[in-house]
């Protein structure tokens, strides 16, 4: 699954051959991951909490995805199409 970008401790990868899910990512921090919806920012899968995916860890990756929604919008578009996937920028100091 390809890494497109490192902030934090938060690895964020698209996985693009499922075909029966909607542009999403996935974001893996401390052993834990979730699936967002690069749509509307909604997790998708995984869980969110205490002994979960760290909400701090949450808030970041909302953050990131947020502001390059239209940057990861691009990189499913290329992985659908088998393109290689680009480097997104990390949050500042991350």
């Amino acid at each position: 699954m390809p890494r497109i970008s490192e902030f934090y401790g938060i690895k964020i990868r698209i996985f693009y051959r499922e075909p029966h899910w909607l542009p999403h990512f996935q974001a893996l921090h401390a052993g834990k991951t979730i699936n967002v919806s690069i749509e509307t920012m909604e997790v998708l899968s995984g869980v969110v909490g205490r002994g979960r995916f760290d909400v701090t860890a949450l808030d970041r990756v909302m953050e990131w995805g947020w502001l390059h929604q239209q940057e990861l919008l691009d990189a499913w578009a290329d992985a659908r199409r088998g393109r290689p996937l680009p480097w997104i920028e990390p949050l500042p100091g991350g």
